[in-house]
């Protein structure tokens, strides 16, 4: 194997010590080392090398063309979610350290380090933070955005430490059944993995179904039979919204954690488990705690690792991504959006249902494509309401102040695309078919059919329409 590192420091001599250390080849793997002295050269070096690791000198003196080492690492991180950063320094000062760890850095190295300890250490972070070759295939195509990428990053390292319970909190439609499609793409099809969706178990029998029972247990019980923590013996259980669980079912889950042991309900028969717990909620256990709703031994016992899935609303920067990446994937796909509906797809907080609200909203907007394009007409109307009451929304101008009802979408659309012609003439002035097709992203010939209909609805629009456009 080969790594190829990408090294920014100002200074050329410890760039060579750099390159110097690393030319012996180090536990069957080589490096193949891109010096840099500036951050333009450094910039044009990102996108030729595509290194698999980045080296940054802190001490970078600052210059109005060479930033400092944090402030790269910040923005680098940012634009190469996937490329592991790590930082070298002259000394040794815990305050830089948290900087740099902060601003996104995998690991700080010492510049007096020895050879042997710098390739190791470059070894191990792009073992656990660079590309995840063990993934299913099939499987990653289904990721993407930032944050879905760091916690696949995770999965290996979780999987393959003894951390038995991993807890995952996100608000409805985060992505947390894609965080159990990970672990148990990692796990392959030789490992048990039971997904249970608490809030669909009943009440009543929630503990012999996650228990298991005996004969003779309750009526209607004729025979003996295991409950899902047996049926994930060697393997992992899923816990979907582990919040609904029953007092007693609470009770068992603990026992199961704490002493890896089940006891079918009537029976008095101890059994013996190798079991790890991913749980699941989109409210926070603590707050659940301390309102009494949830035991406090056990989300102790249930976070011994946390995976944090934000809202979308709080990482806008990933929904051009998400947009991109559900547009080619539907299955009659690939379709393409016009500039106008991705703006309004970026200005709306999908409070409601984050990444699968956005994924339903485009999904249900293929009804009205115009060939692989998804026309304006199908955006639904609780975008244009959101985008109409950001008063930062500079598009909001161009909406309707009301709505008629029922709601019919093409006179919406007849609407929108007279108040972008008002618009575009007011700035640039008499427009010819040609240009408003450019800049709507409309077809010229259908929109030469839309302007005669229109015209053809009323004189006024007609004589509205002439002083804007040259129709012939």
């Amino acid at each position: 194997m080969q790594l190829k590192i990408l090294h920014l420091d100002d200074n050329a001599y410890e760039l060579t010590e750099f390159a110097n250390q690393l030319l012996r080849p180090f536990d069957a793997c080589s490096f193949a080392v891109e010096s840099v002295l500036n951050f333009s050269e450094f910039e044009n070096a990102l996108k030729a090398f595509e290194p698999d690791l980045i080296i940054l000198d802190v001490e970078l003196e600052a210059t109005p063309t060479n930033r400092s080492g944090v402030d790269i690492c910040r923005d680098t991180r940012r634009k190469y979610p996937h490329a592991p950063i790590l930082m070298r320094s002259r000394h040794e000062s815990p305050k830089v350290i948290r900087e740099c760890i902060e601003a996104g850095a995998a690991d700080y190295i010492l510049k007096s380090s020895e050879s042997e300890m710098v390739q190791l250490r470059l070894l191990q972070t792009y073992n656990l933070l660079g590309p995840n070759t063990h993934l299913n295939k099939s499987l990653t195509t289904k990721i993407a955005g930032e944050t879905m990428r760091s916690v696949a990053q995770r999965v290996p390292r979780i999987a393959d430490s003894d951390i038995r319970s991993i807890h995952c909190f996100g608000e409805t439609g985060t992505g947390k059944e894609v965080v159990a499609d990970l672990f148990r793409a990692y796990m392959g099809a030789g490992k048990p993995f039971v997904v249970v969706n608490c809030g669909s178990l009943s009440p009543t029998l929630m503990e012999s179904q996650l228990f298991g029972y005996v004969k003779g247990a309750f009526t209607g019980a004729t025979t003996d039979r295991r409950g899902f923590f047996e049926a994930a013996h060697r393997g992992f259980i899923y816990l979907d919204e582990v919040a609904l669980l029953t007092d007693k079912a609470q009770q068992g889950l603990l026992r199961v954690i704490e002493n890896q042991e089940v006891t079918r309900l009537g029976a008095n028969e101890v059994i013996k488990l190798d079991v790890r717990v991913i749980s699941a909620t989109n409210e926070d256990l603590t707050t659940l705690v301390k309102s009494g709703k949830f035991r406090g031994d056990l989300q102790q016992r249930l976070k011994e690792t946390t995976i944090v899935l934000p809202p979308l609303r709080d990482r806008k920067n990933e929904i051009n991504e998400l947009i991109d990446h559900f547009l080619g994937s539907f299955a009659k796909g690939p379709y393409s959006i016009t500039p106008a509906v991705r703006l309004l797809l970026n200005n709306f907080d999908w409070r409601e249902g984050n990444v699968r609200q956005l994924r339903s909203c485009l999904r249900a907007m293929t009804e009205y494509k115009v060939g692989s394009e998804l026309s304006i007409l199908g955006v639904p109307k609780v975008l244009f309401e959101n985008a109409k009451s950001d008063p930062n929304n500079a598009e909001a101008s161009l909406l309707p102040d009301e709505f008629e009802f029922p709601l019919i979408f093409e006179n919406l659309s007849d609407e929108l695309l007279v108040r972008v012609i008002n618009s575009l003439y007011k700035q640039k002035g008499i427009l010819s078919l040609r240009k408003i097709s450019e800049e709507c992203h409309y077809p010229r010939t259908t929109l030469a059919n839309k302007l005669k209909q229109l015209s053809d609805k009323s004189p006024d629009m007609k004589a509205e329409l002439a002083k804007w456009v040259k129709l012939k």
